[in-house]
């Protein structure tokens, strides 16, 4: 369910129009708004995404790419694409329409480390499944990016900022894209 512009504290829309044209930050609110209705639908969307992504750049500075960045190391980003893969494995092995992400999202921004320590378990159970069936070659990629991530992570923190939450989000929107993107390529070299 969309939010509706009339169900926005009424503050937020000429703050947000003030910093559009101004070229000032945008309201914090917005970001953590747009946050909260990302864990309530489970869905992230090229809008929201979008916004997050503008937020990420004019309030804090940084550098975000359109598409999955392997050189960015902060642990938001990394957890965000750590969790689509994740997703990724248990779909293949158990149920392609459950979302894991739409579950932990924000157990994950909110205390990284136990649900970081707790959704390892599951994924190397959804490993195992697609190790001993008809998965082997996924699992072995699935296993060979998640150690990456790993490696870069290192020991995930306690706790998480919110730029480190936003970056999370982004992190697993664009490892998904670049899924999408992979799938189609196969497509593609399939049907020549």
């Amino acid at each position: 369910m969309a939010l509706r512009i009339d169900q926005l504290p009424p503050q937020l829309p000429g703050a947000l129009v003030k910093a559009i044209v101004s070229g000032w930050r945008y309201p914090q609110d917005m970001l953590q708004r747009v946050l909260g209705r990302i864990v309530a639908e489970g869905q992230i969307g090229h809008t929201r995404a979008a916004l997050i992504k503008a937020v990420l750049i004019r309030n804090y500075k940084r550098k975000v790419k359109t598409m999955l960045d392997k050189n960015e190391n902060n642990v938001g980003y990394l957890l965000g694409r750590w969790l689509a893969v994740a997703e990724r494995a248990q779909q293949a092995a158990v149920d392609p329409n459950n979302s894991l992400a739409a579950r932990n999202m924000s157990a994950l921004g909110t205390s990284p480390l136990a649900t970081f320590n707790r959704l390892s378990v599951g994924t190397h159970a959804h490993l195992d499944k697609l190790r001993k069936g008809s998965g082997r070659g996924m699992a072995i990629m699935l296993v060979k990016l998640l150690g990456e991530i790993f490696a870069a992570i290192g020991s995930p923190p306690r706790v998480m900022s919110l730029e480190s939450k936003a970056l999370l989000t982004i992190g697993y929107y664009t490892q998904k894209q670049d899924f999408y993107k992979k799938n189609e390529r196969q497509v593609e070299d399939d049907d020549n």
